[in-house]
């Protein structure tokens, strides 16, 4: 389970990291570690091959704008612990909750079945 909280959140550092290239402040560096953390815990042989295309995109992407960084910019790559938190945000919008009964004519089939004795 640890492992697995390890991926999903090296793979949101990973794109809050490539949303942020705008501003320069990089989550990569952050999502690199997370990864490589998730890759040497891991301890299920099924679920290594997850972890290295993931391990590899994000190696490839942070090398990529460390070569971005030093070649154009020069400036800084900012420590993990100064990047903003990324909030928790919702999947799905929630449904409205619907009363019973859906319409005035509705019959129940079990509580009409159960009520001719």
């Amino acid at each position: 389970m640890f492992v697995k909280r390890l991926l999903f959140q090296s793979k949101t550092e990973y794109h809050a990291g490539n949303q942020a290239q705008t501003d320069r402040k990089y989550g990569i560096k952050h999502a690199t570690d997370l990864t490589d953390q998730a890759v040497n815990k891991c301890t299920v042989a099924v679920f290594t091959p997850t972890l290295r295309t993931n391990q590899e995109k994000i190696t490839k992407a942070a090398t990529a704008a460390h070569k971005d960084n030093d070649f154009v910019y020069q400036a800084r790559i900012p420590d993990s612990k100064t990047l903003e938190t990324i909030l928790a945000q919702p999947i799905a919008k929630p449904l409205p909750v619907i009363l019973f009964p859906l319409t005035p004519d509705f019959r129940d089939n079990l509580t009409f079945q159960f009520n001719f004795f």
